[in-house]
């Protein structure tokens, strides 16, 4: 058995992290569906180190400023730019640092 880390959120919102033990991901996934609880993160411990299972690059980045990137990322590519060209006006317009270091 492999020990877990996890981080749930509760009906009300209210964000709960903790350790679980499972055979792996899967079974910790449905244990804490079970408890009702939405699930954010789940995560192997492994030593002193924790390996992520779940990518969650777009953490802290608003449904918002996605919505924006595409449109604009959309238009700049159909008007002919190049993927390079329109990335680089795109960083240096976008005000959310997190977004601008995904891309």
């Amino acid at each position: 058995m492999s020990t877990f880390a996890y981080k749930v959120r509760d009906r009300s919102g209210k964000i709960f992290t903790g350790n679980m033990e499972g055979e792996n991901r899967g079974s910790v996934v449905s244990r804490l569906r079970e408890m009702d609880y939405f699930i954010t993160s789940v995560s192997e411990k492994r030593g002193n180190i924790l390996f992520s299972t779940q990518i969650s690059l777009f953490r802290g980045i608003k449904f918002r400023d996605l919505t924006i990137f595409y449109r604009q990322f959309s238009t700049m590519v159909n008007a002919g730019l190049t993927l390079v060209n329109s990335l680089d006006i795109l960083i240096e317009q976008i005000e959310n640092k997190l977004l601008c270091n995904v891309i």
